[in-house]
């Protein structure tokens, strides 16, 4: 099963939800958290050590197998029905001085890199995890949107505002509900985000600062933060990962 999260705009807690879709997926199932926007490790406290990522795969030879992509994964804690890691970019060192990080940049594929290969991998990682979450973030390239394509169930993760609504029924993606975000100040409440979308509300993330605190301690390997925990039950359910 692959799920993918995305949002309309940045901040809108995409990263925090897919963590927390795959934390939770990871207690009954072997699960990977596929990352295109870089932040993933920090809400697991994993270390960064420079290593490929999924699309400099994708930019080798096409004698290099899928089986190759077992040694970019950082496993957190013992490999099998665990929790791991696949970033789509190449993972840098931990900085000794704060500076922009890489993977705020788009990652790409090369001329010699084929979309196909994207295919491949993401066969290769649905024949080896039970679960495949993907955090697509705000992105819409080409890389994003063939991955989205690739995805057996879409979630939107959407703050409860007009103009992300607007954006959101421009899509084209195809999604089974909305986790909607903090509260908006304004005359949307979460269940009208879902209907004005057609799809059910799957949750309500409420504003709050232990989520934030979650995220900086880097905390939600060890418990995700309890607000997140019904709404990620949620979408795993309506993916048929868990009843």
């Amino acid at each position: 099963m692959i799920i993918v999260g995305w949002s309309v705009k940045g901040g809108s807690g995409t990263t925090a939800m897919c963590g927390a879709i795959a934390a939770s997926s990871a207690r009954n199932a072997s699960t990977v958290l596929v990352d295109l926007c870089g932040d993933a490790p920090a809400l697991f406290a994993m270390p960064t050590t420079p290593r490929p990522g999924l699309l400099e795969w994708c930019n080798a030879d096409a004698s290099v197998s899928p089986d190759s992509i077992a040694s970019l994964i950082q496993h957190h804690g013992p490999p099998g029905r665990a929790l791991a890691l696949l970033n789509a970019a190449p993972q840098p060192a931990t900085p000794t001085a704060p500076s922009p990080p890489a993977l705020d940049r788009p990652a790409e594929l090369t001329a010699s890199g084929s979309l196909s290969r994207l295919h491949l991998a993401m066969q290769w990682l649905s024949r080896s995890f039970d679960c495949v979450v993907l955090d697509a973030g705000h992105r819409t390239d080409d890389v994003a949107e063939t991955l989205v394509q690739l995805c057996d169930v879409g979630v939107i993760v959407i703050r409860p505002c007009a103009l992300s609504v607007r954006a959101a029924l421009r899509s084209t993606r195809s999604v089974v509900g909305a986790v909607v975000v903090g509260s908006g100040g304004g005359a949307l409440h979460a269940d009208d985000v879902g209907a004005f979308l057609g799809v059910p509300t799957l949750g309500h993330v409420p504003t709050d600062r232990s989520i934030a605190a979650a995220v900086d301690a880097g905390s939600f390997g060890r418990r995700v933060p309890r607000e997140l925990v019904r709404p990620a039950r949620a979408v795993l359910r309506a993916a048929g990962v868990v009843t």
